[in-house]
């Protein structure tokens, strides 16, 4: 219970995060449609996600670096590695997706593509990928209540047995035979509920 709480939690703010970098995107695209350079533009992006905070956040952190980085002449992109990473598209994650800006900045510089474009293509993916999740977990609400009655039934079992006079609980509970598949029982019910949480994570990650 407490494994699927962290991940929940952690799913969550993954969404979260996933949220404020569209809503950097389309300030970034707004300030670079009126001319602004990228990086005030960024800069403007990291300021608004940021404004009425009281935890920081990894999105406006990671665009004040890039915004920080441009106005010293620097390089955007720190490394082959940070490159790579953020033109991946089955394992990003929307709280490193400003690792896709610094890509898409350094292709504007070079190719002279405008940047805004470049931006509105990737915010446009990252959309996509937002409702793509949405209906996948609508679709997946069902089997994973399944999975939760399922493992509920072996509790419901006890609790017939205990009313009915068999006393399970005590036998369970002995020692011997009895405390050898309350381990067995219960460790296979917490690995058919890992089991189900990993598929149905991987179908909702695509």
């Amino acid at each position: 219970v407490v494994w699927l709480r962290r991940r929940r939690r952690r799913a969550a703010g993954h969404e979260v995060q996933r949220d404020e970098m569209l809503t950097a995107l389309a300030l970034m695209i707004a300030e670079l449609s009126v001319g602004a350079p990228p990086a005030r533009a960024c800069a403007v992006a990291a300021r608004e996600i940021s404004e009425g905070r009281d935890d920081p956040s990894e999105v406006a952190e990671g665009l004040t670096v890039l915004a920080a980085r441009a106005e010293l002449g620097g390089n955007v992109v720190v490394d082959g590695a940070s490159e790579s990473r953020g033109q991946g598209s089955g394992s990003d994650s929307s709280g490193q997706s400003w690792r896709r800006i610094a890509v898409a900045w350094r292709t504007a510089e070079h190719s002279g593509v405008p940047m805004g474009e470049l931006l509105e293509a990737l915010r446009a993916d990252l959309a996509a990928r937002r409702a793509f999740t949405e209906r996948t977990r609508a679709g997946l609400a069902g089997p994973r209540a399944t999975a939760v009655v399922l493992a509920g039934l072996p509790l419901l079992g006890i609790a017939l047995g205990q009313a009915t006079g068999a006393r399970p609980i005590q036998v369970l509970l002995g020692g011997g035979l009895g405390g050898m598949l309350l381990v067995i029982g219960t460790a296979l019910v917490a690995a058919g509920m890992v089991w189900t949480e990993r598929i149905t994570d991987k179908v909702v990650r695509g």
